[in-house]
């Protein structure tokens, strides 16, 4: 038998360090096998994090080759699943090929990770509510979930935006315990967070722009946006 051993040597995070086969003509993969000729000629055993045992045998009927160690250690493939990392890392690899009388060879190669920003992700869902004049104002938002996805960062802002608005500064929504009516050139601090919102668009659709210099939390963007609310003063609103 002749058994290759992949290892990643940095274990500061083999849980996410993948090794794996991509193996081409005439090998083939099958569940954990590599077949050749529709016989297996080795077992793959991935079940250590950050390592892969691959054991060649003739037990099948078909004799490996040269040709087939050296096909199978040129498609061993390495890959991260880590999409929070920020930093750049780079991994060490530990290749050793072994036959039956024990004799080995081994090598190492290193791989650099160079982190990747992963834009924020935003979750909500719509609460749909009706209001009617006289009403208190309705929350917009429930099971907000904010993500910066990278771990160390944090949010600048967000934006909003609302149609249909047709009357005016009569139409208010509620941002951080401030009441801010949907006109335009509104910019106004609030008091709770030091939040600063700014309203901009034309007569009937409107962007709110929500930004903090000292940036904000994920959850307390989840915690905003879970309160943001709307009303309408005019007692003879528009329907929509």
């Amino acid at each position: 038998d002749v058994v290759i051993e992949v290892a990643v040597v940095d274990t500061s995070s083999l849980a996410t360090d993948v090794l794996s086969l991509t193996v081409s003509s005439p090998l083939t993969l099958l569940s954990n096998s590599v077949m050749k000729n529709g016989a297996a000629i080795a077992t793959i055993d991935s079940s250590q994090a950050g390592r892969l045992r691959i054991t060649l045998s003739d037990t099948a009927g078909e004799i490996p080759t040269k040709a087939d160690i050296t096909a199978l250690l040129q498609s061993l493939t390495y890959a991260s699943t880590n999409r929070a990392q920020d930093q750049e890392r780079y991994v060490k690899v530990a290749v050793s090929v072994t036959n039956s009388i024990s004799h080995s060879n081994s090598l190492e190669r290193t791989i650099y990770l160079k982190p990747v920003n992963d834009a924020p992700t935003l979750t909500a869902t719509a609460t749909n509510p009706t209001f009617r004049p006289g009403d208190s104002p309705v929350t917009l938002f429930s099971s907000v979930v904010a993500n910066t996805v990278e771990g160390q960062q944090e949010f600048t802002g967000f934006t909003l935006t609302i149609d249909n608005v047709s009357d005016g500064e009569d139409e208010i929504v509620h941002i951080d315990g401030e009441t801010i009516p949907l006109a335009n050139a509104i910019n106004r601090v609030t008091q709770t967070n030091q939040l600063t919102v700014v309203v901009t668009g034309n007569t009937s659709l409107k962007q709110i722009t929500v930004s903090k210099m000292w940036l904000l939390s994920a959850s307390k963007v989840a915690s905003i946006l879970s309160n943001f609310a709307y009303e309408n003063t005019n007692t003879d609103m528009a329907a929509g």
